[in-house]
């Protein structure tokens, strides 16, 4: 059963303030650092993530669209923001999210991430 969202920061409000940092800075490092802190802060809220997603007891993995902003972002292509359900080591195939930046929020358990580099022909 979902926990109900008792403090007051809000995935509403998280949006609003991804969608204010957007509007008034410029730099993708002052943007990053920035949407990690909103992000840091949404994290620590107990029960606002199974409220969204409403999943059951067992099962529900996945991925889950909770945001699609198309009007805000760096370079103004938009963002979104997703949830990852997976099972306990559970893995990712390597992908490329290309010139977007990520900002990866862990809501229970841990991940474990590493970082591939592309290899071509002839290099080491």
């Amino acid at each position: 059963m979902a926990q109900v969202q008792t403090t007051s920061y809000t995935m509403e409000a998280f949006i609003e303030d991804v969608r204010n940092v957007f509007r008034t800075e410029t730099d993708p490092h002052v943007q990053a650092k920035m949407v990690s802190g909103f992000m840091k802060t949404l994290l620590a809220v107990p029960g606002w993530l199974e409220e969204k997603l409403e999943l059951e007891e067992q099962g529900g993995y996945g991925r889950y669209s909770l945001h699609l902003d198309e009007e805000t972002g760096h370079p103004g292509n938009g963002w979104w923001l997703m949830a990852s359900v997976q099972e306990p080591g559970q893995d990712n195939l390597p992908h490329d999210h290309g010139v977007t930046w990520v900002v990866y929020g862990v809501y229970e358990g841990a991940i474990q991430q590493r970082k591939w580099r592309w290899a071509f022909p002839g290099e080491g």
